[in-house]
C-alpha cells in the first residue's frame, strides 16, 4: 500500500482521508497536500482521519514530521482535529505532536473516535473551554466577567 488521499469539503470543514505506510514520508505528503487545499478552498478547520499500517513512528520522527508540518501552516491559523483510531498507535506519540504543533501556534488536538473530533473541530468558534472548571464562557462574558473582577 502505497499513500492515498481523499479531501471533502464539508460545512465548516475540509474532512481529510489518508491511507498508506506508517512513515515521515507519507506523513509529510499529506501535510503538503492538506496546506494546499486549504489555501486553494479557503479554510482553517480540518479533520484528518489517517489509517496508516505500519510500526508507530519513533518519538523523534514524530517531533520532526509535526515540527515541519507546523512551520508550513502556522501563518494560516488552523484548527485541526486528528483522528486515529487504530490501537496500535501509541498514545503518547498522539500527546507529543499536540504539544509540538501547539508551540508553534497551531491548535490541534488528537482524537481516537471521528465524533469526537467533529465535536471539537465544529464547537461554537467564539466559545472556549475552561478546561480546569469544566465551564464554558463565551468570549464577551469572559471580558465582562474579568472586568467585574478588575473593578471591584
Amino acid at each position: 500500500m502505497d499513500f492515498k488521499i481523499s479531501i471533502e469539503e464539508r460545512p465548516g470543514h475540509l474532512f481529510v482521508s489518508v491511507w498508506g505506510r506508517n512513515t515521515t514520508e507519507n506523513i509529510t505528503r499529506y501535510s503538503n497536500d492538506v496546506r494546499e487545499a486549504c489555501i486553494r478552498l479557503r479554510q482553517t478547520h480540518v479533520l484528518i482521519v489517517v489509517n496508516m499500517v505500519g510500526e508507530n513512528l519513533s518519538m523523534l520522527d514524530v517531533y520532526r514530521s509535526v515540527s515541519a508540518g507546523s512551520e508550513l501552516a502556522r501563518d494560516l491559523g488552523m484548527r485541526i482535529a486528528y483522528v486515529d483510531s487504530s490501537p496500535d498507535r501509541s498514545g503518547d506519540n498522539m500527546i507529543l505532536a499536540e504539544d509540538v504543533a501547539a508551540t508553534r501556534g497551531i491548535d490541534v488536538r488528537t482524537f481516537r473516535s471521528v465524533a469526537d473530533a467533529e465535536i471539537w473541530l465544529l464547537g461554537r468558534r467564539e466559545t472556549r473551554t475552561q478546561e480546569s472548571s469544566g465551564c464554558q464562557l463565551s468570549d464577551t462574558d469572559s471580558a465582562t466577567s474579568t472586568l467585574g473582577k478588575i473593578a471591584r
